[in-house]
């Protein structure tokens, strides 16, 4: 029975072609119906698309570009009293597409679209998306580094939708404010994830790992899933897992995020290589950090840290509780579990702040200057 519905679909699928029988990507869309696909040729497009509940296929081809322009305006609807920030190159609203072999240049307008709030090249809004083999560039402003993200996404309780899955996989992303904004819902304190990703074997570069506004990949409150065997680097935070209330007067989520696992990825010439507060349950193991002031800086109950390899920074792993910093309010540890961590010249392999409670650590390998091939560091 499933192989008939699956044939059945791809023959009743129609492949809409861009521009040979469509003049733009648009027109495309509002012919196709769920289910069809819409070949994009090669040339630079300059239009907003936006699709409404229906399941589409983008592909592209080596030449096929999507690009910003000054004055864009804010294509997603508004829900209920939220109303999105940003104005998107392929906006996404209630719906599923995969987007293939495109690129989307972001042309540092971000500046320029200041006034809906800055620039996205893929924003996704309640949701599921597959992203493969695309380029992200230039979604920041000018001379500013804020301004823009390539991938947007948020899955708010108020759209009535259920959970939404993004996939990213063999993505490029430089000179972009953020990388990726990944966020279920930071309005409804949700309990439960509203998103799930899978963020495999991408290469992110930023632009400056001293600006603060300048994240690799940002995850927000109620998304779970994976980040795996990706490439962060140049960036002021590799991925900054955070529970925003937490630099606000609002008072926090009693589950601001849900577990995440991150699994080899390398983290290189990040300002901080990864963050993760109050994601309680999540799993780090097989990352690599290079350096990177602080590689890695955990604040949720019962997350593993198991078998990094932490070089040439000021500290390697930091349980985060009474920060000098931020006090509090990015967390505290409790119940880590670290085991087979390896440091070569980290001035502090191991920081355990004020009030963490409950860590388990051993087999850690604090003259770990030996790599991968047998050399040395």
């Amino acid at each position: 029975m499933a192989l008939c519905l699956a044939v059945a679909f791809s023959t009743n699928a129609a492949v809409l072609h861009v521009p040979a029988d469509y003049p733009t990507i648009q027109a495309a869309v509002h012919a196709a119906a769920s289910g069809d696909a819409i070949r994009i040729a090669a040339g630079t497009y300059t239009e907003q698309v936006l699709v409404t509940a229906k399941n589409l296929r983008f592909v592209g081809v080596p030449g096929t570009v999507l690009k910003a322009q000054p004055a864009m305006i804010q294509t997603l609807p508004p829900a209920g009293n939220v109303i999105p920030a940003g104005a998107g190159i392929l906006a996404v609203h209630l719906a599923e597409v995969t987007v293939k072999d495109i690129t989307f240049d972001g042309a540092r307008l971000g500046d320029a679209n200041a006034q809906v709030g800055g620039i996205v090249g893929v924003w996704l809004n309640g949701s599921s998306a597959h992203v493969e083999h695309c380029s992200f560039t230039g979604f920041r402003g000018d001379p500013s580094v804020a301004g823009g993200s390539g991938i947007s996404t948020g899955n708010l309780v108020v759209f009535g939708t259920p959970v939404v899955e993004i996939t990213v996989n063999g993505c490029t992303f430089a000179d972009n404010g953020t990388a990726m904004d990944l966020e279920g819902d930071t309005f409804a304190n949700s309990p439960t994830p509203r998103t799930v990703i899978d963020i495999q074997d991408n290469t992110i570069t930023g632009v400056d790992p001293s600006d603060p506004q300048n994240p690799g990949i940002q995850i927000l409150p109620a998304v779970t899933g994976r980040v795996k065997g990706n490439l962060i680097q140049h960036a002021a935070w590799g991925v900054l897992a955070l529970d925003v209330y937490g630099y606000s007067a609002s008072p926090p989520s009693p589950e601001p995020l849900q577990a995440v696992s991150y699994e080899a990825n390398k983290f290189v010439d990040d300002g901080y290589g990864l963050i993760s507060a109050k994601a309680h349950g999540s799993r780090f193991v097989n990352n690599r950090f290079d350096r990177s002031n602080v590689g890695l800086a955990s604040s949720g109950t019962g997350d593993q840290i198991i078998n990094n390899r932490f070089a040439d920074s000021s500290a390697g792993i930091v349980l985060l509780g009474d920060d000098p910093t931020f006090g509090t309010a990015l967390g505290t540890a409790g119940e880590a579990t670290l085991i087979g961590n390896g440091f070569c010249q980290v001035a502090d392999p191991i920081v355990t702040e004020p009030l963490v409670t409950g860590t388990v650590e051993h087999g850690s390998r604090l003259n770990d200057c030996q790599d991968q091939n047998g050399g040395h560091h």
